[in-house]
């Protein structure tokens, strides 16, 4: 599935990032912009154990095989992910999402 951002200059990075979670996509952001784990747990107040946890299951779901591999695809289309994430979780969905998990 090929899919364009509306001005066709960030076409999706990876398929299946629409299988994200709304805090998995976040995550990303987070470490496509180069935080680090004990960061990451600071902002979401999770364990540094969880924030790996939770890094692992991104790169399963993203078939990324080694620790380094998601790292560098989130920085790599650090623009991109930034485009896509408003079309995947619209202002409305984030809020239903969050009051979900409180």
């Amino acid at each position: 599935m090929t899919h364009n951002y509306p001005d066709n200059t960030h076409p999706l990075p990876h398929a299946q990032l629409g299988d994200l979670t709304l805090r998995e996509y976040e995550i990303l952001l987070l470490v496509a912009e180069d935080k680090d784990n004990e960061e990451i747990s600071s902002v979401f107040m999770l364990s540094p154990r969880t924030v790996i946890n939770m890094r692992n299951h991104i790169g399963d779901k993203l078939s990324f095989k080694g620790r380094n591999k998601l790292g560098h695809f989130a920085r790599l289309n650090r623009d991109a992910l930034k485009h896509w994430f408003p079309i995947f979780f619209p202002p409305i969905k984030i809020i239903k999402q969050r009051h979900k998990d409180t």
